[in-house]
């Protein structure tokens, strides 16, 4: 069976490598349960981290956000069509995701939480 193994190198997933068993070497850790990690993972105590996001790909990932949202197909045009009002927790999500896209918002570490989608949309 081969296992899917991450080099941890002074904290960091320095490389992601498949084996035919787990070597026994510092640093090799067993990731074939744990198919997200990746190169750039934090480790330690025995558990894995996501990186956190850069400024840049947080601004990248709110704009694909805002376009999925404000499209043709998103949900402040499915509220037009339905004739439902756009409720007050999705102007507030459009306006973070904005400020996150302009650079207005400079503290945010995460793109922030979709509301329920508004009923009859």
């Amino acid at each position: 069976m081969p296992y899917a193994v991450a080099c941890v190198v002074n904290g960091v997933v320095d490389n992601v490598s498949v084996w035919d068993a787990v070597p026994s070497v510092a640093g090799m850790v067993d990731i074939t349960n744990q198919p997200q990690v990746t190169i750039g993972w934090g480790y330690a105590g025995g558990v894995f981290s996501p990186p956190a996001l850069t400024r840049a790909l947080l601004k990248e990932r709110a704009q694909t956000e805002l376009d999925r949202v404000t499209g043709v197909r998103g949900t402040i045009v499915r509220c037009a069509v339905a004739g439902v009002a756009v409720p007050l927790e999705w102007k507030t999500y459009v306006v973070a995701l904005r400020s996150i896209v302009n650079g207005t918002d400079t503290t945010s570490t995460a793109l922030p939480v979709v509301p329920p989608y508004p009923v009859g949309t």
